[in-house]
């Protein structure tokens, strides 16, 4: 009976002992299965974050090439037109005022399509490997074989880019205040400083953009126009029109009247029209649709040729105000603004038209809509300028044919990756090596 409690106890023992060795090494598996198991991950994610690293600088790689192809753009259309600038009329004619990469906006996808017919007429798509027979026409090929292999060299790559440019010269640039002295005193009517004002709040309240303020509230854009200018121009005070000042610009900046944390006025040109929205009452509600009005690049002069209609009627509603030469003329006469749009479409045709020429013959259709008899000029209906004339100046001085300032933006697309890049640049000349790159955001 002993020795069969001594081998009972015996047994107990190695069946324990094999099972905490059974626990152990399943517990040993069970780590190193983890263990393999969240390196595997990490190796995952680290090729991942490799590849979309890498699809990244291609994508900035492919918005960068569509940049220098818009650049190369108006290096061709400056160098054309400096060359045709003394031809006969017959030879440029054609030729036209809208910038060349306005006319044929950089992608890619269009290049392949009319260089290797990738969707054209069915024929196969470059990304199949083939390459799609000349184009045709009566009379002869356009793209002939050779071509063809060059562009096939050429647009070898993955990956897609677009790219767009914008003519800033036919936007009123709000850094005009900074140049401006609201105190310089005025020979008649009012300073230039107060001249930029009007003219912001003519352009404010056509009726096209009735909808986006108050109407009950008839001041609202006199004080935005009157804000904007002193967080931009160089001092410290409140400057209303006429001339009249009232206290120091932190004032409505305090978290008080702000209903924000307070923060200084710039006093200062901005580098980016993302920083109007620093300024009180400006809000994204009623701002977003002025976004391709204002600039805050350039000079005083609009091209008047390329700019939207707005702006057109803007300009010419700051020359009208107080100009003796003209009557009372209404620029939201529907019949007086197709007049003006047609005679601005005819004078631009030009592939380099002259201000001089396009004043001529907006001032004809302004005499043929003149009624001298109804006392002072007021170009916009209850424009605050009717009560404060502005200076009549010659519209030659207030607009220019030539555009110098551009925004490039272009997009880069690699798989999922998306690459945005928006520069500036002051194309001054004709000489590319001498253009200088005023701003330039990558994201």
């Amino acid at each position: 009976m002993a020795n069969a409690n001594r081998l009972l106890k015996g047994m107990r023992s190695r069946f324990s002992n094999r099972g905490v060795a059974l626990l152990l090494v399943l517990g040993a598996i069970m780590m190193l299965t983890i263990a393999v198991s969240m390196f595997a991950d990490n190796t995952d994610i680290q090729f991942e974050l490799a590849y979309n690293e890498r699809d990244r600088l291609q994508a900035e790689y492919l918005a960068y090439s569509a940049t220098n192809l818009m650049l190369l753009e108006l290096q061709m259309e400056k160098s054309a037109k400096s060359m045709l600038a003394n031809a006969p009329a017959a030879v440029s004619e054609g030729l036209g005022s809208t910038p060349l990469c306005q006319k044929f906006p950089m992608s890619s996808s269009l290049l392949k399509a009319i260089f290797l017919g990738g969707m054209l007429d069915g024929n196969k798509s470059a990304a199949d490997g083939e390459v799609a027979p000349p184009i045709e026409k009566k009379d002869g090929p356009v793209i002939t074989g050779f071509q063809q292999e060059a562009a096939k060299e050429f647009l070898d790559f993955s990956g897609d880019f677009d790219g767009q440019c914008a003519d800033l010269q036919t936007r009123i640039n709000l850094n005009q205040f900074f140049d401006l002295d609201p105190a310089q005193q005025a020979i008649a009517a009012v300073n230039p400083y107060d001249q930029l004002k009007l003219t912001i709040m003519s352009l404010l309240q056509q009726p096209v953009y009735k909808e986006l303020f108050d109407e009950t509230k008839p001041d609202d854009i006199k004080n935005i126009v009157r804000n904007i200018a002193d967080w931009i121009d160089k001092n410290d005070v409140i400057n209303e029109l006429s001339g009249l000042t009232g206290g120091p610009e932190t004032s409505l900046y305090d978290s008080s009247s702000y209903g924000a944390a307070s923060h200084q006025v710039k006093n200062g040109k901005m580098l980016t029209l993302d920083e109007v929205y620093l300024v009180k009452d400006v809000l994204d509600d009623w701002f977003t649709p002025f976004r391709e009005i204002f600039t805050v690049y350039g000079d005083n002069k609009v091209n008047i040729c390329q700019a939207d209609d707005s702006v057109v009627m803007a300009v010419l509603a700051r020359y009208l105000t107080g100009n003796q030469r003209f009557g009372n003329i209404d620029l939201t006469k529907p019949e007086l603004k197709e007049a003006i749009k047609t005679a601005l479409a005819t004078a631009c045709e030009a592939p380099q038209p002259k201000p001089a020429e396009i004043a001529q013959a907006i001032d004809a259709v302004l005499a043929g809509n003149t009624d001298n008899n109804q006392g002072a000029s007021t170009s916009q209906p209850a424009n605050p300028s009717s009560q404060t004339p502005v200076t009549a100046s010659n519209l030659t001085q207030l607009i220019t044919t030539e555009t110098q300032w551009y925004e490039l933006k272009s997009t880069g697309q690699v798989g999922d990756v998306i690459v945005h890049l928006t520069q500036v640049w002051d194309t001054k000349g004709t000489n590319p090596s001498q253009w200088k790159l005023i701003y330039s955001k990558l994201e």
